[in-house]
C-alpha cells in the first residue's frame, strides 16, 4: 500500500479560491463597480476557469468547464469578466501557497533556485512586450514578429514549488535577472535557507546582497574572460578551496584607491531609477553598487574538477557556507541540484501549456502564467504527499508528472474531493529515475503558439 498524508493540496486550493473571492474588490480594475452585479460567471467560477485551462482554444475550454449549456457562457463574456481582474490575484495566490510542502531539506536547509525563463506569444503592437523583428526570410517576406515576456523566478528545487515570480518585457527590466535575482534574495532569502544561482548572475553586489540576506548562496563563476573577479581567474588549476575578503568601492577617491580598494566602474549613464526602461538605463543597472561607498566583500571560492565526455573541465563556484559544515563536494552537489529549476520550466510549458497563452494582452497572459504556477504547485504538491513503495529495481521511480498534471486537472475540475482516490491514481503512473543522461541544448528561437493552430 502507498503511504498518504492527510494534506490536500486540491482541497487548500478550493479554500484559496474562496478567501480570494471574499476579497475580491481587492483585485478590480474597478472597485466598487465590478463584480457587482449577477453573471453567469461570478468571481469564483472565474479564478476557478482560469486555473484549469489548458491549452485549447477559449470555446473548448468553456464546453470542458460548463458541460451544462444552461450555465455556459460565451467566450466574450468570458474575456469581458477576466478584464475586470487584475493579473496580481494570481500572483497573490501563489505567494500564499509557495510554503505548502517544504518537507525536503538539504542538512536541515531549505535549497531554492533563482533563474528566468522567456514566454513568447502572439505579435501585438500596442504590448510592451512586442519585439518588432527586421530579418527577411528566404522567400522574401518580412520574418514575423512577436511579443516576449521574461519572468524572473524562485524555486524550491527539493520541495518542486515556485516560491514567487516577477515577470517584465524581455527587452525591458524583465531582462535583467541580476537585478530582480537581487531582489528575490532580499524579498525571499532567510536563515537555513540556501539559494543557487547560475554563472549569468555573479557580481560583487549580488554576492553582498546575498552576505546580508542572513542566509546563504552557490553561485557559480565564471573562469575566463567573462569573470569580473580577478582573484578567481588567478587560482591555480588543481582543487582548492579558499575565503577572500575584497574591498570594493564605487567611486574613484584618492583615499580608497590608496588604500587598496577596488574600483567597481559603476555606470551612472541613465540610472535614475527602477522604472527607467531605457536601453542606457537597462545597461547600467548590470553595474550597480547599493551598499556603502566603501565595503568588504567576504566569499568562499572553491574549484572543482568536472568530468565531461572524457575531458577534465574546471568550475568554481562561490558561497558563503562555512567550510566545518559544508565540505567541497557538499557544494558541488547543492550546485547540481540547481538543474531542477530547468526541469520545472520544461514542464511548465510543455506539461501545463504555458506556452499556449489565450491571448495577446500584457495583463491576460501575465494571469495566466501565475496561475500556471500555482497550478504547477499544486500538481507537484500532490505528488508529494504519494510515497512510492521500495522495489528492488534497477532504477528509483517518480511520478509522471504529465499524467499528474492530466488527474489533478480532472480531479479539480470535475470536484473529485477524494484525495485518496486522486493519490491511487497517480501512484499507476510512475517514470524510472535515470541519472546522468545528457542531452545536448538545442538554441533555436521559439515561435509563439498561434491561436488558428491550437488542438480541438
Amino acid at each position: 500500500m502507498n503511504s498518504i498524508t492527510n494534506s490536500n493540496p486540491i482541497q487548500m486550493l478550493n479554500n484559496l479560491i474562496e478567501d480570494t473571492t471574499s476579497n475580491i474588490q481587492k483585485y478590480c480594475k474597478n472597485p466598487g463597480k465590478d463584480f457587482i452585479r449577477n453573471r453567469k460567471l461570478p468571481p469564483q467560477k472565474l479564478l476557478k476557469l482560469i486555473l484549469e485551462m489548458e491549452g485549447n482554444s477559449i470555446n473548448a475550454e468553456l464546453f470542458k468547464s460548463f458541460p451544462n449549456i444552461e450555465e455556459r457562457m460565451s467566450a466574450s463574456a468570458f474575456v469581458q469578466q477576466r478584464n475586470k481582474l487584475k493579473p496580481e490575484v494570481f500572483h497573490d495566490m501563489l505567494l500564499k501557497l509557495n510554503k505548502i510542502s517544504n518537507k525536503k531539506t538539504f542538512k536541515g536547509y531549505q535549497v531554492v533556485a533563482i533563474d528566468g525563463s522567456s514566454f513568447c506569444f502572439p505579435a501585438n503592437p500596442k504590448s510592451e512586450c512586442f519585439v518588432k523583428r527586421h530579418q527577411t526570410r528566404k522567400d522574401g517576406e518580412d520574418a514575423k514578429s512577436y511579443c516576449l515576456l521574461h519572468a524572473n523566478i524562485i524555486y524550491d528545487v527539493l520541495n518542486k514549488q515556485y516560491i514567487d515570480c516577477f515577470a517584465g518585457p524581455k527587452h525591458g527590466i524583465g531582462g535583467n535577472e541580476r537585478l530582480w535575482g537581487e531582489k528575490l534574495i532580499d524579498s525571499h532569502i532567510r536563515a537555513k535557507q540556501i539559494v543557487a544561482m547560475d554563472r549569468g548572475y555573479i557580481s560583487y553586489n549580488l554576492i553582498e546582497h546575498g552576505n546580508r540576506s542572513g542566509g546563504y548562496y552557490v553561485l557559480r563563476s565564471p573562469i575566463g574572460r567573462d569573470n569580473s573577479i580577478p582573484e578567481i581567474g588567478a587560482l591555480p588549476d588543481e582543487e582548492c578551496d579558499q575565503w577572500f575578503d575584497i574591498p570594493v568601492t564605487p567611486y574613484q577617491r584618492k583615499k580608497y584607491l590608496n588604500a587598496g580598494y577596488r574600483s567597481l566602474q559603476i555606470v551612472k549613464k541613465g540610472y535614475k531609477s527602477e522604472d527607467d526602461l531605457t536601453e542606457d538605463g537597462i545597461k547600467a543597472r548590470k553595474k550597480r553598487w547599493d551598499f556603502e561607498e566603501a565595503c568588504i566583500v567576504h566569499f568562499r571560492a572553491i574549484k572543482v574538477k568536472i568530468n565531461e565526455e572524457g575531458e577534465n573541465k574546471w568550475e568554481v563556484i562561490i558561497t558563503n557556507l562555512p567550510s566545518d559544515q559544508f565540505s567541497a563536494n557538499d557544494i558541488k552537489d547543492l550546485y547540481g541540484r540547481r538543474w531542477n529549476i530547468e526541469i520545472s520550466f520544461r514542464s511548465l510549458k510543455y506539461a501545463l501549456g504555458a506556452i499556449q497563452f489565450h491571448s495577446k494582452q500584457d495583463d491576460f497572459v501575465l494571469q495566466e502564467l501565475y496561475a500556471h504556477l500555482v497550478m504547477y504547485n499544486i500538481v507537484a504538491a500532490c505528488g508529494n504527499e504519494v510515497e512510492l513503495p521500495n522495489r528492488i529495481t534497477k532504477h528509483d521511480y517518480a511520478i509522471d508528472f504529465k499524467m499528474a498534471v492530466t488527474i489533478v486537472r480532472s480531479f479539480f475540475k470535475n470536484k473529485i474531493l477524494s484525495f485518496q482516490r486522486l493519490c491511487s491514481e497517480l501512484s499507476r503512473y510512475t517514470q524510472a529515475i535515470r541519472p546522468g543522461r545528457k542531452d545536448p541544448r538545442k538554441i533555436r528561437l521559439k515561435s509563439p503558439v498561434y491561436f488558428i493552430y491550437r488542438v480541438a
